[in-house]
């Protein structure tokens, strides 16, 4: 699991489970009751830091401030965006324990742009900036806390408790309290995910479980787990649909201290398998709540309760036990197994349970947690070169060469590079975007030593050169220990370098291991990690200058240096970014094991517009197949929860259809777009009222699924209508907006005023990604990138009117989309809201690959033969233009060659 690269786990659900409805419970009991036990209070607060800068070059603590609620038993802080530049983070402190969250962009992410839960009135927010940032902000909306209660006895409610009360405490590290519904939540298997009920749902992207949960205060003041037993949920879908239709699957993210929940307890509670189910009347079976109970200090703790199974129909059981609010999502165990789940109770000591085997519930664990557990690939990546039967470079397309022998063969992640000879290698042309030069960089990849007696440099002399980037694998003959060494040079000489052990021999002979490495310049590190755990550092000399060359890169052998090294036998997965990616991102990488990263993404728009009349809307969905092979992919769609005063308003549309074959086929590398039909839904009945989707894109090759959200929205008096350009809905030229790097693109918002008796619409445009902030990577105009294009449309009532832009990514971002969203102000008092958006993502440049292009600048001109003469003479590998592995005169013909040939 992951920071980064956790923000890929969002809920994949299908339409059907809205479908299978259940059939109707035979025999119910009399006014069945829910068994939340919610306890927060939010109230707004309202506090905005203003955009803090760090001029200075290193980490720097740029605003402090104390929130107090006075009276406050424990509290939670909710922010309406909050911006930190990497590598800068926020820090929270409970003023009350000094318990500590540090949070950097992607972990903010997780939480949902909030803390975790903190002991005491006063929290104080630290943001410590990165060197020579310019955009970090937070606003604070509100806080969640329990006020102090007084001495008393706790509140139970009437239904639900035995006489005598048979529960008492436990502490099982896979039953977690679900905040801040006030329920309980079951870990079901060793990847975080977890089962509860579906009237749990309270609040949109702000949930958690949380474990080890203390024992309550004398007064029932319920207390709150150490910040690294509290786990942001990340993903979660679910129905509410009363007895026998009330669960939810959530997938949980990494703690405080990036461990994943198996990581940090070593333990879960297991589906019970199809071929026990269903349970017999008269079977033992026992849950573990977080329930309401006295005495005090027992008050909403876990506690076990039990009984016998009494009654059972297709969709739920019925037993004896104690379930009282809180007791909502506990997992029904019988033979330490989860049959089913606490939702209700009705009458003295009778508990209801949804059935873990209802279909719909059973198909959601297999979407929201697939056998295949593919993650996101991080984001800011130069390249990735997964050795799938050629050396193609799938993120900034820089096409590798193989030279001697090298060929595939199996690896971690389906195939990958083979070096059967010493000297084998795979050549990578030189381009300025794969150097590290004075920023930030990653390299990973997974290895496959052998044991041999050797030193194997991989990928050897990397950015070739003058400049030396050397990442060896060191085998000693009589050695207990296989070492990772990796080696960095500057240009003006200066070294950094970390000595770290793989592992013991032979043990760690032909295996597979994953190592990579950091270079953070703010922090002054190089930090190298072995199987996802960093096994060492290096400080960076103050005096370490750019790291660039005009060389090639190699995977395997080097040219020209150490020459009595072989390459290493198999490589896979080779990756690298422009910046220093997290530890638990790292992690994550590692975590995927033989699934890898995804290699497929879908779009679906943001606040696609329904107009006054309008009942259906056609909704354009990019799909993507980054692999080289073409796949077959099926769409699957859920509507989503409507929760008032969040983002998605209203509940999510329930009629989808997609125009055309489902599943798609799709050709391997490129990208589709369908149209989906999308009915109105109930309740989206007022101008910007928001109902919102997920699309899931399932892999039916290798059940690897990755889902995309939208949403709809009310546009009330102004109308978005389809591009100029467009003859109908389904015959539009432009529905996404793909663009190379650096190349301007035109594009015209068009809206009707179906009411607006100024004819005045103020407007804004602005590009976000899909994590919701602001995609400083897109400009529009002549503006600096993230800054939105403002204007005023004039149109009269009835007639339409358009809203031209042109924009352009300033930077390469692969398997990211954005949206560029039109958000108007009818009543112009400064509220905007959006109406329509278009998808967007950008295409590699040019890579330079032109062989007379020496110095990788997109023209062929004298400066490079005059970058070729140097390299020539000073007898510079670079030189050796034919790929011989000597620098002679035949190179030199070559070249010449290829540039009066020019690149054609």
């Amino acid at each position: 699991m992951s920071t980064r690269a956790l923000l890929r786990l969002f809920p994949v659900a299908m339409s059907v489970l809205l479908a299978l409805t259940p059939p109707r419970v035979a025999a119910q009991p009399d006014d069945p009751q829910i068994l939340t036990n919610p306890v927060e209070i939010s109230v707004n607060r309202i506090l905005k830091s203003g955009v803090l800068r760090n001029d200075g070059d290193q980490l720097t603590t740029v605003f402090e401030t104390v929130v107090t609620t006075p009276g406050a038993a424990w509290s939670r802080l909710y922010f309406s965006e909050l911006e930190i530049q990497e590598p800068g983070f926020v820090r929270f402190t409970s003023l009350a324990d000094g318990e500590t969250q540090t949070l950097d962009r992607y972990a903010l992410a997780l939480w949902r742009n909030s803390s975790a839960y903190f002991t005491g009135e006063s929290i104080r927010i630290e943001v410590i900036a990165a060197p020579r940032s310019d955009r970090n902000f937070f606003i604070l909306k509100e806080i969640g806390f329990m006020p102090a209660l007084p001495p008393g006895p706790c509140g139970e409610a009437p239904c639900g408790v035995c006489n005598p009360e048979e529960r008492f405490p436990t502490n099982f590290d896979w039953a977690g309290r679900y905040f801040p519904a006030g329920c309980t939540g079951t870990v079901y298997n060793d990847r975080g995910c977890a089962v509860t009920a579906g009237h749990c749902f309270t609040v949109a992207n702000s949930s958690i479980l949380m474990f080890r949960v203390p024992l309550s205060s004398s007064n029932c003041n319920v207390n709150i787990s150490p910040v690294a037993d509290q786990f942001p949920i990340i993903a979660e879908v679910g129905v509410n649909g009363g007895v026998g239709n009330d669960w939810r699957v959530m997938s949980l993210g990494p703690n405080s201290l990036n461990q994943t929940h198996f990581q940090r307890y070593g333990v879960f509670m297991p589906i019970a398998a199809s071929s026990t189910l269903p349970l017999p009347p008269g079977d033992p079976v026992n849950w573990y709540g977080y329930g309401n109970a006295n005495p005090p200090a027992v008050n909403s703790i876990q506690q076990e309760s039990g009984g016998m199974v009494t009654g059972i129909n297709a969709v739920s059981y019925y037993s004896t036990g104690t379930a009282t609010g809180g007791c909502s999502g506990a997992s029904l165990i019988h033979n330490n197994a989860i049959a089913g789940i606490v939702t209700h109770c009705a009458g003295v000591c009778n508990a209801i349970h949804t059935r873990i085997d209802l279909p719909a519930f059973a198909l959601a664990r297999s979407q929201m947690c697939p056998p295949s557990n593919c993650i996101h690939p991080p984001h800011s990546m130069s390249g990735w070169w997964p050795g799938e039967g050629s050396a193609d470079d799938i993120a900034s397309n820089f096409v590798g060469t193989l030279s001697g022998s090298t060929t595939y063969t199996s690896g971690k992640v389906g195939n990958a590079f083979r070096f059967p000879v010493g000297t084998d290698r795979v050549t990578i042309p030189h381009s300025g975007l794969l150097d590290p030069g004075n920023g930030d960089f990653t390299f990973d990849a997974w290895i496959y030593p052998n044991g041999v007696s050797r030193i194997a440099n991989f990928p050897g002399t990397a950015f070739n050169g003058s400049i030396n980037v050397i990442t060896d694998i060191t085998l000693c003959t009589g050695c207990t220990n296989l070492y990772l060494n990796v080696e960095i040079n500057a240009a003006n000489g200066s070294s950094v370098s970390v000595y770290s052990v793989l592992g013991t021999q032979p043990s760690v002979n032909n295996q597979w291991h994953h190592i990579a490495f950091t270079i953070d310049r703010a922090a002054a590190l190089l930090k190298v990690y072995i199987n996802g755990v960093q096994a060492g550092q290096g400080t960076i000399p103050p005096n370490f200058t750019s790291i660039v060359s005009n060389g090639p890169m190699y995977l395997g052998k080097p040219l020209n240096a150490f020459s009595s090294f072989p390459a290493i036998p198999r490589v896979d997965e080779v990756e690298i970014f422009k910046r220093a990616l997290s530890a638990s991102e790292i992690l994550a990488l590692y975590n995927a094991q033989a699934d890898g990263k995804c290699k497929q993404g879908c779009h679906a728009p943001w606040d696609s517009g329904f107009c006054l009349t309008s009942q259906q809307i056609t909704v354009p969905i990019t799909l993507c197949n980054y692999d080289n092979v073409a796949h077959p992919f099926q769409l699957v769609f859920t509507g989503l929860p409507g929760v008032p005063n969040s983002p998605c308003q209203v509940n999510g549309p329930t009629s989808f259809t997609v125009v055309g074959p489902n599943p798609v086929i799709i050709p391997a590398g490129t990208c589709q777009t369908v149209q989906v039909q999308i009915g109105r839904p109930t309740g989206l009945n007022a101008p910007g009222l928001v109902a919102c989707y997920d699309i899931g894109m399932v892999n039916l090759d290798n059940n690897q699924s990755v889902v995309c959200h939208g949403s709809v929205q009310d546009t009330g008096q102004i109308c978005p209508i389809p591009n100029p350009c467009c003859s109908s809905p389904l015959n539009c030229c432009v529905f996404f907006l793909d663009m190379e790097v650096g190349v301007s693109v035109d594009y015209t918002f068009s809206v009707r005023n179906d009411g607006i008796d100024s004819g005045l619409i103020p407007y804004l445009v602005e590009a976000r990604g899909a994590d919701m902030e602001l995609n400083r990577s897109i400009a529009f105009g002549g503006l600096p990138g993230g800054l939105p294009l403002s204007g005023t449309l004039e149109v009269p009532v009835g007639a339409a009117g358009d809203i031209p832009l042109t924009l352009s990514f300033l930077e390469h971002q692969p398997f990211d989309f954005s949206n560029v969203i039109l958000l108007v102000d009818p009543d112009r008092d400064g509220a905007y809201y959006a109406i329509a958006s278009i998808g967007a993502q950008s295409a590699a440049q040019p890579t330079g690959t032109c062989p007379a292009d020496f110095n990788a600048s997109g023209a062929v001109d004298s400066q490079d033969f005059f970058d070729f003469l140097v390299a020539f003479f000073g007898g510079d590998a670079t030189a050796d233009f034919n790929h011989d592995g000597v620098v002679n005169s035949q190179d030199f013909f070559d070249f010449l060659a290829a540039f009066f040939t020019g690149c054609g």
